[in-house]
Order: C-alpha cells, then structure tokens, then sequence
C-alpha cells in the first residue's frame, strides 16, 4: 500500500493520453497485489485538482506477467466545474483516435462543464488480437461555443449534454445560437469521429437575413449561392431543420 500526494507537478501517462496531465492537487491510496498470472493496482477514491477541474476517480490496472503491454484499465472518474475547451487532454487515445482528438481539440472551443462522468475500460495498447478498449463521457455543458467544421458558423450559448462513446459523439441542447437565430431542441451526432458525417434535428426562429448568410458564407455557397445572390428575404423565419452534411474539409 501506498500513499500518493503531487502538488504543483504532472502526470505523463502517454501510453494513455497524448499529452501530460497538469496537476495543482492530488491525493490517493494505492494498493499493489501479487497474484499468480498477474499484478494488481487498485486506488481508493483518487481526488483531483488542476486548471481544467476538479473531481475524483476509482482507478484499477490489471498487467498479465507474461505479457506486462496487454495492461488492462478500468478507471471511473467525475469532475465538476471544468473547461470544456480542455476535453481533449483527458481523452485516451487508444480508444478514440487521433483524428478524433484533434476534432475534439478545434471544436469544443470554450464553455462550462457542470459535470462530466467519464469511463475507460479496456487494454492500454491496442493490438489486433485484443478486444477494443471502451471510453464513455457524458457532459452536462453550460454556454458552450461549437466550431464542429471549418466555414460554417459556431454553435454559440451551446446548454447541452455532451456524449462520446469512442469515436462517436452525441450532443442533445435545448438551446444554442447561430448568429442571431436561436436554434430549440436541438439534437445532433456523428456516429464516427475519424469520417465525420453531421445529423442535426432542431427547432429554428431566424430571420430572412440569418437564412441568406448561411448560403452565401457557407459551403453551400458553391451550389446555391448563385441563387442566394437572386433572393431577397425578410422577416422572421420560423421553422424545422434537419441537416446531414460531412465534416471533412476534403468533402464537403
């Protein structure tokens, strides 16, 4: 058994996460086994604090002897009062890719996270003989700010829950902006981060003026916004939208 204290230091654990882990607070009790086919390291409530958030974990790791780089991770973490634009630090790789971090990275651009639930269950080196590791993270946001591709307008007021499972993500809100349209209900996902594809159900009050900008400053210029250049509206556009667009810059 033994007790661990880091104040003001780091954590770099790169077999996990793509960069080290600032650390202004920690403290745990860990215990370390012995048994026939493998070592055990298990933790008691792990509490945390840094920049990003605070918060605490349950962590265990399980290394086979004969074969110490098929290490199994099972780690059940909360934190509370957190930055949303830090999320990609504390995803692990292995699981999620790095397309997938780096979309994370530009994407989820500022906001506050209430709290967020997080999972990761698995091997810590993926290999092809090995079952795929499993990562789980449930956000509840407030005033989150959404870059989700390049040329189209942010997300803005973003109140949401924020899931990602692997390399999947889902985002349910019952509110957000773009420009000065107020988007209701809204209720999003892409089923696979490293080929990015888009769905969107939400509710929309907009305006003549919001509609137009979206097809001549957005990709959709390059089909409508010839027509765009024809048309004049006014007013205030209330209505339903549902979208389906990939999120690759080489795609759309």
């Amino acid at each position: 058994i033994a007790s661990l204290q880091i104040a003001n230091g780091e954590l770099d654990l790169r077999q996990i996460y793509r960069v080290a882990t600032p650390i202004e607070q920690l403290n745990a009790i860990v215990k370390w086994q012995s048994f026939a086919e493998e070592w055990r390291i298990a933790s008691n409530t792990i509490t945390l604090k840094n920049n990003d958030a605070h918060g605490h974990a349950v962590l265990s790791v399980a290394i086979p002897k004969n074969e110490p780089n098929a290490a199994k991770m099972t780690l059940l973490a909360s934190i509370f009062d957190g930055k949303l634009s830090s999320v990609w630090r504390y995803v692990p790789w292995p699981s999620a890719g790095d397309d997938t971090l780096a979309w994370l990275k530009s994407a989820l651009v500022s906001g506050e996270i209430i709290r967020g639930d997080f999972l990761y269950d698995g091997v810590l080196i993926d290999a092809p003989n090995r079952p795929p590791s499993t990562m789980q993270m449930n956000f509840v946001v407030n005033n989150g700010v959404l870059a989700y591709a390049p040329e189209w307008p942010k997300l803005t007021q973003l109140n949401a829950n924020i899931g990602l499972y692997n390399r999947s993500l889902t985002i349910e809100a019952n509110n957000s902006q773009v420009y000065q349209t107020i988007i209701r209900h809204v209720k999003a996902d892409i089923p696979e981060l490293n080929h990015p594809q888009l769905h969107i159900n939400a509710d929309l009050d907009s305006t003549g003026e919001d509609i137009l900008r979206l097809f001549k400053e957005t990709p959709l210029k390059n089909d409508a916004g010839r027509v765009a250049d024809l048309l004049t509206i006014r007013g205030e556009v209330a209505g339903s939208l549902n979208l389906d667009m990939p999120l690759a810059s080489n795609s759309v």
